[in-house]
């Protein structure tokens, strides 16, 4: 029987858990958790040794704080502690900082463990928890991350004393567009979009189809999402960091500036431009089309998504010729009050393949 140790406070009773040798530490900072006074508390995990928490310390942005004098615990055992737990108060802000656990030997001071940075200071893992909220390691059955300091994520419902996270309160999403520099989508098989730290065990690819559209579930903390072209480049051509949070959907549109998408073999070949007048717009705009294909552009359809990738409507063209290569389609959005002012996405597709795209703005 393992304990959960509340320093200066009580002992419980908890399972043992398995430590993983991938991290190659004795002391773990597993979640951090703010009540809605700003008070805090943090779990702590005592890995694979009886240490005695004279030896250690915790350094933050404001200082150096050490442990009260005389605990020892026991491998496996749990610690949650307060500013009660400190020789001196410890204030941690919300809004962002920085965390690591010292241990002293051999007449130095060294870091142990896995440093957790949050909020609104440089490599932070996380975005600044809100009332409710918690930062958590991502540990799963027992099992420890191989990754460094972005292995903590945001977790809706905060479980002090269980180092095993549920991640279905930890997710958010995803999604958006990835274009050429012609606004055009973006072939799936020719670029390759990496997000740091990895998604899951599997990959830490995002996957988008035909239309350069991609839609994602992630765990919520901050994310550097790089994109390679070609995709056996070692050398990323876009960079940026994207912060997912809790229940939300974060949406982004990818341009890479140094690539002309050939949308498929198929259709490169025939010449299409695709534009609308006025944009922006107000209540109407015209789709204007001009295609070297007349003999089957009727069968060809648009489709238009609003910021976040969803589809909110299709036109067939078939109908709309001015003549046998162009066509106006009128698209209005009177009486429609799901259409809210913003950035709205155009595709035009031809047997399932996508010809060209653009984009035009509302403003109500």
């Amino acid at each position: 029987m393992k304990k959960i140790l509340l320093l200066s406070v009580l002992l419980f009773a908890v399972l043992i858990i398995k430590a993983n040798p991938i991290i190659h530490s004795s002391f773990l900072i597993t979640e951090l958790y703010f009540d809605s006074n700003d008070k805090w508390t943090m779990e702590l995990l005592i890995k694979d040794q009886i240490i005695n928490l004279d030896n250690y310390k915790l350094i933050t942005s404001t200082g150096e704080f050490h442990f009260k004098n005389g605990i020892t615990v026991n491998p496996n055992d749990i610690i949650l502690i307060t500013i009660d737990s400190m020789q001196t108060p410890l204030t941690l802000n919300r809004s962002g900082d920085f965390i690591q656990i010292k241990w002293f030997t051999n007449s130095q001071w060294f870091d142990d463990g896995i440093p957790l940075r949050y909020g609104n200071i440089t490599n932070a893992a996380v975005s600044p928890p809100l009332i409710g909220q918690s930062i958590e390691l991502l540990i799963i059955n027992g099992t420890f991350p191989a990754y460094s300091g972005f292995a903590y994520i945001k977790s809706k419902t905060p479980d002090l004393g269980s180092i095993n996270v549920n991640t279905s309160n930890c997710m958010g999403n995803l999604n958006g567009f990835v274009y050429d520099i012609n606004n055009n989508p973006v072939a799936f098989d020719s670029v390759r979009i990496i997000n740091w730290p990895q998604t899951n065990s599997f990959s830490n690819k995002i996957w988008f189809d035909a239309t350069g559209y991609f839609n994602q579930e992630m765990y919520a903390r901050n994310y550097t999402i790089q994109i390679y072209y070609p995709k056996t480049s070692s050398i990323p051509c876009f960079d940026t960091i994207i912060s997912i949070e809790l229940d939300s959907t974060v949406s982004c549109i990818f341009h890479i500036n140094n690539y002309v998408s050939s949308i498929s073999e198929q259709n490169s070949k025939i010449n299409t431009t695709l534009s609308n007048f006025p944009n922006p717009f107000t209540t109407s705009t015209n789709i204007l089309i001009n295609i070297s294909d007349s003999k089957n552009a009727s069968k060809a359809i648009l489709k238009f998504f609003n910021s976040v990738g969803e589809i909110v409507r299709i036109i067939p063209v078939d109908g709309y010729a001015v003549s046998t290569a162009a066509y106006s389609i009128p698209f209005s959005i009177q009486d429609m009050h799901e259409f809210t002012s913003g950035t709205y996405y155009y595709v035009l597709e031809l047997n399932g393949e996508k010809l060209a795209s653009n984009k035009m703005t509302l403003i109500k």
